[in-house]
C-alpha cells in the first residue's frame, strides 16, 4: 500500500467517528463512575462540616475555660438547655448571637463586675458564630446547669459531653458523630462517638477512633 493510500485509509477511519455501541459503552462507564463517586463525595462534604463545627466548639470552649479562670468567677452553663440529651439546632444552644438577652444568661451565665477587663466582651461557647456549618449540624448536650469553677473544674466532679452530628445522619450514618468532653477536673478533649457503648458515659467518646472507620455501630 502506498503512502497516499495509507493516509486516505487513516483519514477515513478518523472521519468515521464513534459507533453507537462505543458511545453507549462510554456513557455506561461514565454513569457507573459517577454513581460510585457522588456518595463518597457527599460523605466527605458532610463529614467535613461536622469536623469543622466540632473544631469551632473545641476552640471556643478552651477560650471560655481560660476566661473563667482569669475572671476568678463561678460560671453556670446550660441552666435552660433545649438540647439536653436530645439533638437540637445549635442556633438554640451555642450560637449566642442569635439568642435574645433573656435566654442568654440561662445558657451561659458568667457574672463579672463592670470594671473587670476579662468581661469587656460577652462569654461565649464558639470561636466563630454564624458559620455555614451551623446550618448543617445538630448538637446534643448531656447536662443542664453545668458549673465551671474559677479553677476551670466542675465542683461536683461531673463531666459535660457534647455530641455533634450531621443533620442528615438518619439517612447517612456513615458520617461519624464527633464528641467533646469536659471532665470534672477540667480536662477537655474531642473524639468520635461510639454508639455501641454506654450512651451516658464519657468513655463512649473514643479519642483515637479511626477517621476511616465506622464508629457509629
Amino acid at each position: 500500500m502506498t503512502s497516499r493510500s495509507r493516509s486516505s485509509a487513516n483519514a477515513s477511519l478518523w472521519n468515521r467517528g464513534f459507533t453507537l455501541v462505543e458511545l453507549l459503552v462510554a456513557i455506561t462507564i461514565m454513569a457507573g463512575a459517577t454513581a460510585w463517586a457522588l456518595p463518597r463525595l457527599n460523605h466527605k462534604i458532610q463529614q467535613g462540616k461536622v469536623d469543622t463545627y466540632t473544631q469551632n466548639i473545641e476552640t471556643g470552649l478552651f477560650s471560655l475555660m481560660a476566661r473563667v479562670r482569669r475572671s476568678s468567677k463561678y460560671c453556670t452553663l446550660f441552666e435552660s438547655n433545649p438540647a439536653h440529651n436530645q439533638y437540637a439546632d445549635p442556633n438554640s444552644t451555642l450560637e449566642l448571637g442569635k439568642i435574645n438577652t433573656s435566654l442568654h444568661d440561662q445558657l451561659i451565665n458568667c457574672p463579672c463586675s463592670s470594671t473587670s477587663k476579662n468581661c469587656s466582651t460577652p462569654f461565649r461557647f464558639l470561636h466563630r458564630e454564624n458559620t455555614k456549618e451551623a446550618e448543617l449540624v445538630q448538637v446534643l448536650i448531656s447536662r443542664k446547669k453545668y458549673g465551671l469553677s474559677p479553677q476551670g473544674t466542675n465542683p461536683e466532679g461531673e463531666e459535660l459531653i457534647m455530641r455533634i452530628r450531621s443533620k442528615d445522619w438518619n439517612q447517612n450514618q456513615q458520617v461519624l458523630t464527633r464528641c467533646i468532653v469536659i471532665s470534672g477536673n477540667g480536662h477537655l478533649f474531642k473524639g468520635t462517638w461510639n454508639y455501641q457503648m454506654n450512651q451516658s458515659s464519657p468513655t463512649a467518646c473514643k479519642r483515637f477512633c479511626s477517621v476511616g472507620g465506622n464508629c457509629n455501630g
